[in-house]
């Protein structure tokens, strides 16, 4: 049998991952055959999901604070330190998030191909 929290982390994962289909798909490419490179950055993006879950879960276990801001802050440390070379971050500065609405944004393609623009506003969900 499930813990509520397993339960509730299981509920949102199904939600969060109907949204980021879309962003999924795109790394597929415009016929959807994925490329080397998108393959690897899609692996990325699901480990990095896969730990942001399962850090969230044990933060509520523990009781210690995973906010919005550091989950943001290391996941796209990750995506850089990963250096995919078809996903481009740019994290707001200063005014930019009261200005133009988003924490981050992530440019996914390439030259060939052009440049697909996400504008990504972080809300942390409360599993409590």
């Amino acid at each position: 049998m499930q813990s509520t929290g397993a339960a509730v982390g299981s509920a949102l994962r199904i939600r969060s991952s109907l949204a980021a289909a879309r962003l999924l798909r795109a790394l597929d490419g415009f016929n959807n055959t994925a490329m080397p490179a998108q393959s690897q950055t899609r692996s990325l993006l699901e480990d990095l999901a896969l730990a942001t879950w399962e850090r969230l879960m044990l933060s509520v276990e523990l009781d210690c604070s995973q906010g919005e801001t550091a989950i943001t802050d290391h996941n796209l440390l990750e995506i850089k330190r990963a250096g995919p070379r078809d996903l481009r971050v740019y994290k707001a500065k200063g005014r930019d998030e009261e200005e133009k609405g988003f924490d981050w944004e992530w440019w996914i393609g390439g030259r060939r191909r052009g440049w697909w623009r996400y504008s990504v506003q972080a809300k942390k969900l409360n599993l409590k």
